[in-house]
């Protein structure tokens, strides 16, 4: 090598790059802004890799609390209310009748770090595991009395330390082991139940597992890029979503419909009905015309997709530090205009994305009630404070 021809200079982190190396035709960096990041040219691409923790905020739904996972303990609170008739302009702070209050810290017993947890829809069920064993507690609230914490110690000798745990009903629990097996419990406060084990075809572990509104029906996609759909009350495996080839990045089941939506990691969404074992025709529409990384550069990796309970046309689903809502209304009201104009049809990708960035970093966005979407962030001074006074100012060099 005699020369050295500058090819293309790019400035996509905040703070000094630390360390280099390529994967495939990726430039892969990192450095002291904690943030991941895979770049090529050309065309011109990058992809940021949030330092936000994933599955790291779980709600209970019909108790109104919240439950939160940090790496050697977990956190329960119930969320404040509002008696206001009236929801105000946009961005009015409503006057709050009752606090959120802190029922419960649980901590680890030895140096093993949380790996997963989750809670039931009716917080009576609390469950974790860590680097050793699994962990199921049964929670009792009273009125005008601490939450009693009850630990059930005599599970099922098959079940091990679990990558995910998901509660696809109040009195069932699903956990996803390491060779990406699933088994169903029933709990219980004397001798927790084994219903059934799902095999693993692959032996490859789960990145995702998402459980339908309705209790029935569970999707597991793993880290071969393979989602399968189960159906928890019959025991049998329904389908295999066609193989894609980036990632799972979110899963979402519809409120109403027997669909499945997946966000890959390239931020292409694909909505699959179950009934027909085939793409929805909005599904094949919307990828033909366009998908969230062309319609809004820098999105960055969808890391939570949610319908809209009360309007399952919109979709919802958001970034470290953006939220986007889809509405399937909007793509179809394009269409109809263009199709009157008896013009073709072109790559338009602006019509039905609408972007927010007045929130970061976006932890968890989840639904409490029908009308009562849960959005919770973790500020950037927050995390700053906790820093060394020279990585909070933004340059290079420090």
């Amino acid at each position: 090598m005699k020369t050295w021809i500058q090819s293309s200079s790019r400035i996509i982190h905040t703070h000094d790059v630390r360390a280099m190396c390529m994967a495939g035709e990726f430039l892969v960096s990192g450095g002291d802004d904690t943030y991941l990041c895979l770049s090529k040219y050309p065309p011109k691409t990058y992809i940021k890799l949030p330092h936000i923790p994933k599955n790291a905020v779980h709600i209970a739904d019909t108790a109104n609390m919240i439950l939160h996972q940090y790496p050697d303990y977990l956190e329960i609170w119930r969320l404040g209310a509002t008696n206001a008739e009236s929801y105000g302009d946009d961005g009015c702070i409503l006057p709050l009748c009752s606090n959120p209050e802190k029922l419960l810290q649980l901590r680890t017993r030895s140096e093993d770090k949380v790996i997963c947890s989750a809670i039931s829809s009716d917080a009576r069920w609390l469950a974790y595991s860590h680097t050793t064993s699994v962990h199921l507690y049964h929670l009792t609230l009273e009125t005008n009395k601490p939450l009693r914490v009850q630990r059930v110690r005599c599970l099922p000798s098959c079940v091990q330390r679990a990558h995910h745990l998901c509660f696809v009903r109040p009195d069932r629990l699903v956990l996803a082991l390491a060779t990406g097996e699933l088994l169903l419990l029933e709990v219980d406060k004397d001798k927790p139940r084994l219903l059934h084990r799902f095999s693993s075809e692959n032996g490859v572990s789960l990145s995702h597992l998402k459980s339908s509104p309705c209790g029935k029906y569970m999707a597991a996609a793993d880290f071969n890029r393979t989602v399968n759909i189960y159906d928890t009350h019959n025991f049998k495996k329904l389908c295999t979503l066609p193989q894609y080839e980036h990632q799972v990045a979110a899963l979402a089941f519809h409120p109403k419909e027997l669909d499945l939506l997946v966000v890959y990691a390239n931020n292409e969404i694909i909505e699959f009905s179950i009934k027909e074992n085939c793409y929805t025709s909005w599904s094949r529409r919307y990828n033909k015309r366009c998908h969230l990384s062309q319609s809004e550069d820098n999105f960055g990796l969808v890391m939570n997709v949610l319908y809209n309970p009360v309007l399952p046309e919109q979709i919802l689903l958001h970034s470290d530090r953006r939220l986007c809502i889809l509405d399937k209304r909007e793509m179809a009201s394009e269409e109809k205009q263009e199709s009157t104009k008896d013009t073709p049809i072109g790559p338009r990708c602006q019509f039905s994305n609408h972007i927010s960035d007045k929130y970061q970093y976006l932890i968890h966005l989840g639904v409490m009630q029908p009308d009562l979407l849960v959005v919770v962030e973790r500020p950037p001074q927050s995390i700053s404070a906790h820093l060394p006074a020279s990585l909070q100012v933004k340059k290079f060099g420090t």
